[in-house]
């Protein structure tokens, strides 16, 4: 997921090899403790690589200048419905963490890699109205679900960070960055090192009055305007 996770991807071309399990985990059918290797969201997990295939195609036209083209566009159309129809309470992985938070951390997922869909094929968001309003709608959402799992210092804290980060870059609404504050940075002495540092860069995004210092395409930007080398997962 370039757009967030390496900023530099677009200063130079960089050959990397992929493991061919990263396009499917269907490789984790075959053991019980698959519902612990993950956690939760297997079915939306399997996702991932379409959505991460499609930023890509996108990304090689707006290197080319174009406009997003129809099949691209009726592909990201096609996976924000998906995803927005997700249901999540699909699966039961016999996992020891109560139902509630994993559901709770599906969820942030979900509209997370939603957001992260429209930053690919809508460079500014904050000019779409419409966008806009459903971004703010989208981090109220996910508000108590955060609160829970972040400012409660849940397990699963260090798993969300990638998702945490995309929402609270988007968060515009005070009452919004003090939650996404208070549960990034939390208790600084039982916070996670890269939790610290994906406060900082969203610290550094809500500072920044530059209007691109705003969503996925923001963390991009503000990593690169600081030197900031953190693959966010």
């Amino acid at each position: 997921m370039k757009l967030a996770l390496s900023p530099r991807n677009m200063l130079r071309e960089e050959h990397v090899e992929i493991n061919p399990s990263v396009h499917s985990l269907d490789i984790l059918d075959g053991y019980k403790s698959r519902g612990y290797l993950l956690g939760f969201g297997k079915s939306l997990f399997a996702m991932i690589p379409q959505i991460h295939q499609l930023v890509e195609a996108r990304q090689e036209e707006e290197k080319l200048g174009l406009g997003d083209s129809a099949a691209l566009r009726k592909q990201y159309e096609y996976l924000v419905a998906k995803l927005d129809a997700f249901d999540l309470y699909r699966e039961d992985l016999d996992n020891p963490r109560p139902g509630q938070e994993r559901v709770s951390s599906t969820m942030i997922y979900q509209n997370a890699l939603i957001v992260y869909l429209h930053s690919a094929f809508c460079p500014n968001m904050l000019s779409d109205v419409g966008l806009a309003v459903e971004l703010d709608e989208r981090i109220d959402k996910t508000m108590p679900a955060f609160m829970t799992l972040f400012v409660g210092d849940s397990p699963y804290r260090r798993m969300l960070l990638w998702p945490g980060v995309i929402m609270a870059s988007c968060a515009q609404r005070e009452e919004h960055i003090r939650i996404f504050r208070t549960g990034l940075v939390g208790r600084a002495e039982r916070t996670p090192g890269a939790v610290k540092t994906g406060a900082r860069i969203v610290s550094l995004l809500w500072k920044d009055p530059d209007p691109r210092a705003f969503g996925p395409r923001g963390l991009s930007y503000v990593m690169t305007k600081h030197d900031i080398s953190f693959g966010l997962c």
